[in-house]
């Protein structure tokens, strides 16, 4: 069973059964030898034994001890009913004491009182401890006061000075012991609070891992399939031009294909990498995403495809947040897909404009080439320019898509700097 207050669970010092019963064997054994060392030295003495024309001296230590014993189980209640246990230690005490008209003898139970003072205290409420100190001090007062004035017979000079003995013997005793066992229960108290803070921290932690490796994995995704729209795009377009030029130029035609067959390779690296990144938590990944410093090697590959590509970048790209840094290159990478499945031969132009406070950037394709291999409606994924769009608005960003005058096609993107910004004016270029 936990040690509970009227606060909540709080840590006992002797919080099992079999503790408190060991507790209350030792304090039995330590009051036993202390109050029978009285009566053991008066043994000789006939005439100084308390009701010794009604009790023979054994039956007499008989009660004693049969009180402390009783003192010691009423112990055992601490854990379930602390203040039953003090009220039973102080009254075993109280009429043992008085009906063997022997309080001063049985002084030393006064430690099986303050050990129950103790638990009754630590357990709370303070209200309680505080009446039920006041009372037994009270109760103990006018207890000692009957005794000395009507039982023990001496002068009236000395009862004052035995009056005051008494309660300087008890009451400091279980003053102190309510107030260690106050401060052990405050601490047990904010002890157990910090404890739950701290399993309420570790279950947010959990959590947010969880979300973050949601994100990931969804992050992963994207980055399939941005792999997947940017390879096999090319790989379909120097497959095409492989076929158009099999029968005028067949030497480069076959070059062509030995550009598919290593494009097919860097693809297939590419996604077994992510992959991995999927499979492995925990683990950094081999290389770092893509940003917008590598809009040059984007360039540059699409170039090597036979793609023209035109980019300008303005502005500091190394002082974008990484998050968009990353989004500024994904986006770049979609649009330039899109211009070599839905325009092949067009020439591209990209332009990146850091400016204060927003990115800004256009992807804008000419009319498709007469010479160029017609688009295949066949090899979109279905969801890049939505996943696109919902990462830009994620980040409070905007996208706008559509035909230029001259036939072309643009692809037209802003992001804040800052993602706390919301952009509400989607991105525009004007050439």
């Amino acid at each position: 069973m936990d040690a509970r207050t009227d606060a909540g669970p709080v840590e006992s010092p002797l919080a099992t059964p079999a503790a408190i019963r060991v507790l209350a064997a030792v304090v039995f054994g330590a009051t036993l030898v202390q109050v029978l060392s009285e009566p053991l030295a008066a043994w000789s003495d006939p005439a100084g034994w308390p009701r010794a024309d009604v009790l023979s001296r054994p039956a007499f230590m008989t009660i004693l001890a049969a009180g402390l014993a009783a003192q010691a189980l009423a112990l055992t209640l601490t854990r379930r009913a602390p203040a039953v246990a003090v009220v039973l230690t102080f009254g075993v005490q109280v009429m043992v004491a008085m009906g063997l008209d022997s309080p001063r003898w049985l002084e030393p139970a006064n430690l099986a009182v303050a050990v129950a003072v103790f638990f009754m205290a630590q357990r709370g409420p303070r209200l309680r401890t505080t009446v039920v100190l006041a009372a037994m001090v009270a109760a103990s007062c006018a207890l000692q006061w009957r005794w000395v004035t009507h039982s023990s017979g001496a002068p009236a000079s000395q009862w004052g000075p035995y009056l005051m003995h008494s309660t300087l013997k008890f009451m400091p005793l279980v003053i102190a012991a309510a107030l260690l066992g106050g401060l052990w229960g405050n601490r047990s108290r904010k002890l157990a609070a910090e404890r739950g803070e701290a399993e309420a921290a570790r279950r947010e932690h959990q959590e947010r891992v969880s979300r973050a490796e949601q994100a990931e994995r969804e992050r992963i995704a994207q980055e399939l399939h941005d792999v997947a729209a940017q390879h096999l795009s090319g790989l379909l377009s120097l497959a095409n031009a492989a076929v158009d030029l099999a029968d005028d130029d067949p030497r480069t035609a076959v070059s062509l294909i030995a550009d598919v067959r290593n494009e097919g390779r860097f693809a297939v690296a590419s996604i077994y990498g992510a992959l991995g990144e999927l499979r492995t938590r925990g683990v950094d990944p081999p290389e770092s995403t893509p940003d917008a410093h590598q809009l040059d090697a984007l360039a540059t590959q699409w170039r090597a495809r036979g793609m023209s590509v035109e980019l300008l970048a303005l502005g500091d790209l190394a002082a974008l947040p990484a998050v968009v840094s990353v989004t500024a290159y994904r986006t770049v990478q979609e649009a330039l897909a899109n211009a070599a499945k839905h325009a092949p031969g067009a020439p591209v132009r990209v332009r990146v404009l850091v400016d204060v406070g927003r990115l800004s950037i256009t992807v804008e394709n000419g009319e498709p080439s007469r010479s160029g291999t017609a688009a295949s409606d066949g090899i979109g994924l279905g969801w890049g320019l939505s996943g696109l769009r919902q990462r830009l608005t994620l980040l409070g960003g905007a996208l706008l898509t559509g035909p230029t005058p001259d036939g072309g096609w643009r692809v037209s993107a802003e992001l804040p700097l800052n993602p706390s910004t919301t952009t509400t004016r989607p991105a525009q270029w004007a050439p």
